[in-house]
């Protein structure tokens, strides 16, 4: 594995407050490259939050700690109903079971990594933080959508996920 010199992105956040829309949505894009390689190997990260993304000298960001991955065709080492991941970033479907997630999980989870970023926050609460959240409309739309409570009716993939932020972009 690759030794990423610098820190994490919550240590980003911790020190400096909100991330740069430009900055943030180049980080997301990082992670979520990875995300889409990571599902179609058939794994699931299950704990993306700022504290998994590091952010090396050069600027690049890099997911790390797959510790609670799950990869399909092995078995589970969570028991029925039993959470694995972290509080505000962590999808509903996987606090009542984190077995029983698929790559919409890891769409929530980067969702709400995009607004901690945004937002400067390393601890947030999704439904009072997109209430009082001063970003634009495109960009809550988007949060709002990959943050879904249902996964039905978030993103599919990481790959729609990471289509709608680049058609955003020029508008945010």
């Amino acid at each position: 594995m690759e030794l990423v010199e610098g820190g994490s992105l919550h240590d980003w956040i911790a020190v400096r407050g909100p991330v740069p829309a430009g900055l943030a949505l180049a980080a997301m894009y990082q992670v979520g490259e990875a995300l889409v390689a990571t599902h179609a190997a058939g794994i699931v990260h299950r704990d993306v939050k700022p504290a998994n993304i590091l952010v090396g000298t050069d600027g690049g960001c890099r997911l790390g700690d797959f510790g609670v991955a799950r990869s399909e065709g092995f078995p589970a080492l969570t028991r029925v109903g039993t959470g694995l991941g972290t509080e505000g970033f962590m999808a509903p479907e996987q606090a009542a079971s984190a077995r029983d997630v698929d790559g919409r999980a890891d769409v929530y989870s980067l969702g709400a990594t995009l607004l901690a970023a945004l937002e400067g926050r390393n601890e947030i609460d999704l439904s009072r933080d997109l209430e009082r959240s001063r970003l634009s409309d495109i960009l809550l739309r988007i949060v709002f959508r990959a943050t879904h409570a249902d996964p039905g009716r978030r993103y599919p993939t990481m790959a729609r996920f990471l289509e709608a932020l680049r058609d955003a972009e020029p508008r945010i």
